[in-house]
C-alpha cells in the first residue's frame, strides 16, 4: 500500500544533511518574512546577496519600500532568518560574504512558495 495520499508538500523537502520533521518545518515557516524569503529564493537563481534579497523581501512587505525598511530587512535576514534556514539545511548561506549560494530541493512544493 502506498503512503502517497498521506504525504504533504513538507515531505518533499530534503536537505543535504537530513529530512526535517514537520514540527521543525512549521517553526521555520512561522515567520512571514522567512516565507517571503523562500518564495523569492524560489523565483531567483542563487547566488544572491543579502542586499538583493532584502530589496525583494521589502518590496513584498510594503509597496514603495523606504530605504530604512530595506536596511532593517537586510539586518534581520543576515542575523536571524538566513542563519536559521542555513542551520536547517534549507539554504547554503555564507555569512562572511552575505551570499546565499544554494537552496534545498523541494522548496517549490511548499504551498506558500508561489510566484508573484
Amino acid at each position: 500500500m502506498s503512503n502517497s495520499k498521506n504525504q504533504t508538500p513538507y515531505d518533499s523537502i530534503r536537505t543535504s544533511e537530513r529530512n526535517l520533521a514537520p514540527d521543525h518545518l512549521f517553526d521555520l515557516f512561522a515567520s512571514e518574512r522567512r516565507r517571503i524569503l523562500l518564495a523569492v529564493l524560489h523565483e531567483r537563481s542563487p547566488p544572491l546577496s543579502s542586499a538583493e534579497l532584502a530589496e525583494a523581501v521589502a518590496a513584498r512587505e510594503a509597496d514603495d519600500a523606504p530605504r530604512d525598511l530595506v536596511e532593517r530587512v537586510q539586518v534581520s535576514l543576515h542575523h536571524a532568518h538566513l542563519p536559521k534556514l542555513s542551520d536547517a539545511g534549507l539554504v547554503s548561506y555564507d555569512p562572511a560574504q552575505s551570499v546565499v549560494r544554494d537552496v534545498a530541493d523541494g522548496i517549490e512544493a511548499l504551498p506558500f512558495v508561489e510566484e508573484r
